[in-house]
């Protein structure tokens, strides 16, 4: 693999990242997993991948995750005044604004959980 230059707001960034492994920490059963990898169709991107082996996301809410305010249906089995619902929200808006995307998805080990990748466009170095 060759050695690649993500550039970026670093504390946006960093957000992006702590958003996601507090929200699986929050949903996932208290851990989460970090992956950081090439994209799988381009070398122009890497994606941060977070997993966690929660309940995962439904259908009903996966649309809706990374609106302003949306708590899932799992939001009730965590602790009263835990999340305003904005923590993804601001994932995806620093996400937006450093030209990446973000999604959710299951687990792709078949594992219970949810999987939130951010897509980011990075620079080959040679």
């Amino acid at each position: 693999m060759q050695p690649t230059t993500l550039s970026g707001d670093r504390r946006r960034l960093a957000r992006v990242v702590a958003n996601l492994i507090d929200n699986a920490r929050s949903h996932g059963g208290g851990a989460a997993t970090v992956h950081v990898c090439p994209a799988d169709d381009s070398a122009s991107h890497v994606w941060i991948a977070v997993e966690d082996r929660g309940d995962g996301v439904s259908s009903t809410d996966a649309p809706h995750i990374f609106e302003r305010f949306a708590r899932g249906a799992g939001a009730s089995k965590r602790g009263a005044g835990e999340g305003a619902g904005l923590g993804l929200a601001l994932v995806r808006e620093h996400v937006r604004l450093h030209g990446g995307r973000v999604w959710v998805e299951a687990r792709r080990d078949g594992e219970p959980g949810a999987r939130f990748v951010v897509e980011l466009p990075c620079e080959i170095r040679n």
